[in-house]
């Protein structure tokens, strides 16, 4: 199989690492061409443009922010003769009716990875597979695209609005808690952290360490980050009043709730 990566940044490289290693033919088209020529040690071809890229091959993955997915995706979709032209971005909606407007010849695929960039193989990991033209088609698409790999399949909306809970809320209480910190305090609650709260750096490295455009395109672009917002304020509210009047062990009961369902998954 030959396969085009769009975008040589932490995910896009992974891929074109990962396809090589499954023997693929794998060829690189990034603006900045030094991010794509630091794949050529693993055999990667590097295009100068995003023509030459898509140009016969049989699948195309674009690994690109969520603002310029659309305009990949039509610009891509125009200049391949058939194939899959696949994205992998954190957000749907803006991106899935582009992909409904591919030409027909050019199976549409939308994928969102529920892993990062430090995934050892593609071999089990997970994606959730996002309808766009044909389920059945996809679904054979990305197995033989993501070999080894599972799919949850999800509804644009529905995965949006989860990914407002699984993304906006860590990246939201990761960012809030580090303003948090007194700036001369900072050092010491290093120097005297336990677990928990080495717990709580380690989710602020996981995310606050992304690009400032990841990272502001995950909260600006979900339309529902705004109720995460306001369920936080809310939670904040009912501790602050717990801790003054009483009732955290209620508070803590109903919050060990969501612990338990997620055992049971």
């Amino acid at each position: 199989m030959r396969v085009a990566v769009i975008g040589a940044g932490p995910m896009g490289s992974w891929f074109a690492r990962r396809f090589r290693e499954l023997g693929r033919e794998v060829k690189v088209y990034d603006k900045d061409l030094s991010r794509a020529r630091a794949l050529e040690d693993y055999g990667v071809g590097v295009c100068g443009s995003l023509e030459d890229a898509v140009t016969s091959v049989d699948a195309v993955l674009l690994a690109v922010p969520i603002s310029v997915v659309p305009t990949l995706v039509k610009d891509a979709g125009a200049r391949m003769r058939g194939g899959v032209l696949a994205e992998v971005s954190s957000l749907k909606l803006p991106v899935i009716s582009s992909l409904r407007d591919v030409p027909r010849h050019v199976t549409s695929l939308s994928v969102h990875p529920l892993f990062g960039p430090s995934e050892p193989r593609l071999e089990g990991s997970r994606f959730a597979l996002i309808p766009v033209r044909s389920l059945e088609e996809e679904v054979k698409a990305a197995e033989n695209l993501f070999p080894g790999a599972s799919f949850i399949e999800v509804e644009a909306e529905r995965h949006d609005r989860v990914m407002s809970y699984v993304l906006s809320l860590t990246h939201i209480v990761a960012l809030a808690s580090a303003l948090a910190i007194p700036e001369e305090l900072r050092k010491d609650s290093i120097r005297l952290s336990g677990t928990s709260f080495r717990t709580l750096i380690k989710l602020m490295e996981a995310t606050l360490t992304e690009s400032p455009q990841t990272f502001t395109q995950l909260l600006t672009q979900n339309r529902w980050t705004g109720d995460v917002l306001d369920r936080v304020r809310e939670g904040l509210e009912r501790v602050g009043e717990a801790v003054k009047r009483g009732g955290l062990e209620d508070l803590l009961r109903e919050g060990l709730g969501f612990l338990r369902e997620a055992e049971e998954i």
